[in-house]
Formats: C-alpha cells, sequence, structure tokens
C-alpha cells in the first residue's frame, strides 16, 4: 500500500494514471459492481453464520437457566426457605457484607492513592531539577 490512510494500493494509483480521464468513471463502476457482488454473493454466508452464533447463544442462556434453577444459591434457597423473620435477617446480613466489602476496598485504595500520589510528586521534582539545571533562571515552583 501506498498510503495506509487512503486505502489504496500502488496497483490501482498506476492503473489510474494510465487510464484517460473519461475512462476513470467506468473503471470505477466496474469495481463498485465487483464489490457489490461479492457482498451479495457473501451475504447469505454472513446471516447464516450469524444464525448459528445466536443459536449456540441461546442454548448457552438455556443451560446457565437450566443449571440455576437445579442447583440455586445457599442464599436464594435460605431465601425460599424461609419465612419473614429468617428473610429479614438475610436482608441484614447481606447489607452488612455490603458494607464492609465497601470498607475493604476504601481501606486497600488510600494506600495505593497515596503511593501513587508520592510516586507523582518524586517525579515532579525530578523533572522540576531538570528544567532548573537546562533553564537559565530557575523556576519559582515549590513542589516539595
Amino acid at each position: 500500500m501506498l498510503n495506509p490512510h487512503l486505502g489504496y494500493q500502488l496497483a490501482d494509483i498506476v492503473q489510474a494514471i494510465a487510464i484517460n480521464y473519461p475512462q476513470l468513471d467506468a473503471y470505477e463502476d466496474v469495481r463498485i459492481s465487483i464489490n457489490l457482488n461479492y457482498l451479495w454473493l457473501m451475504f447469505p454466508q454472513f446471516v447464516n453464520g450469524m444464525r448459528e452464533d445466536v443459536a449456540a447463544f441461546e442454548k448457552d442462556c438455556q443451560d446457565i437457566v437450566a443449571t440455576a434453577e437445579s442447583n440455586p444459591p445457599p442464599i436464594v434457597r435460605a431465601w425460599m426457605d424461609g419465612n419473614e423473620a429468617d428473610r429479614e435477617a438475610i436482608i441484614a446480613d447481606t447489607k452488612v457484607y455490603r458494607a464492609n466489602a465497601a470498607f475493604q476496598a476504601q481501606a486497600t485504595w488510600y494506600p495505593w492513592r497515596l503511593e501513587n500520589t508520592s510516586r507523582d510528586l518524586a517525579r515532579a521534582v525530578a523533572i522540576r531539577e531538570d528544567l532548573a539545571d537546562v533553564s537559565p533562571t530557575p523556576y519559582p515552583l515549590s513542589l516539595g
């Protein structure tokens, strides 16, 4: 390819140069008709492939639903078998688990953020020092 952004091959450009200007329209019409014929021939294969993919996806979904119905998670079994008091206890436990997960995520995020901020500050100080060495006048920045 001569220029990957344009999508023309070198052979196309050489052939276009060799063709007189009035012939260019016919040349483009032939190329368009060849491309349309190719698409028309490939369309049924494309549609059949999509049908097969959709059928496989539907079968996978049916298998997942059948597995979930035959063997539900323990919390779902407890919910279905329990009375109103048991269900309220399950809701309370779920809220506690959710809050605990959120607090653990925050507890791991703060040290990670501190480490990244410290590393960024060290890089900024090093860049400022490099600029001070190169520049004739020092920058009045104080980064730490």
